[in-house]
């Protein structure tokens, strides 16, 4: 926005710089300093030079302020998933996508046997020792699970997942297992 208003200041100087030179506007103390160029053209000049200047340096931090950097950036992404559901044991495979939507908040859309189910991801911090964990909460059959996965990023600096997904206040000993992998990953792969 302030790049903007510098825009603004410099095309009313160059404006109030044509006016002044068309009418030929002329201090009577300045004549005699520097005969036949207006006061008003030179002080113009430097003006616009510190107004173009200024745009120059500020423009690219107030794109900057628009853009932020993630914290977690391994990751959002596309994955292919393969998985274990909880308690059954039934193996699955399908797409999850996760969009960082603001800082740490996070949307993750699961393709599961063609099945879409949006849910929400967080990193939290887990045991005593305050281990960072990607925390995924969602619905499925009217049943909100919760899974628990940790992050890191591979050979090709593309985040893998995996972890533990199991309904809300599980207690058994069998949970579900995930493994995200990159899809761009997943695709070079591919034959």
């Amino acid at each position: 926005h302030f790049g903007t208003i510098v825009v603004a200041c410099f095309s009313a100087e160059i404006h109030l710089m044509s006016c002044a030179w068309q009418r030929r506007v002329r201090h009577p103390f300045e004549l005699e300093l520097h005969p036949g160029v207006p006061p008003l053209y030179r002080s113009a000049k430097m003006k616009s030079l510190f107004y173009a200047l200024a745009f120059i340096v500020i423009s690219p931090v107030c794109s900057a302020a628009n853009e932020r950097e993630s914290d977690y950036p391994l990751i959002a992404g596309q994955y292919e998933v393969i998985g274990k559901k909880c308690e059954s044991g039934l193996l699955f495979a399908g797409t999850i996508t996760i969009v960082e939507a603001n800082p740490n908040v996070f949307i993750v859309t699961r393709i599961i046997d063609g099945k879409k189910i949006i849910g929400s991801g967080k990193v939290e911090f887990a045991t005593p020792d305050k281990i960072p964990v990607f925390r995924v909460r969602f619905v499925e059959d009217g049943k909100e699970f919760e899974g628990t996965f940790l992050w890191r990023g591979d050979l090709d600096n593309a985040g893998r997942i995996s972890g533990y997904v199991y309904t809300k206040g599980y207690k058994g000993k069998k949970p579900g297992l995930e493994a995200l992998f990159s899809k761009k990953e997943a695709e070079q792969v591919a034959p």
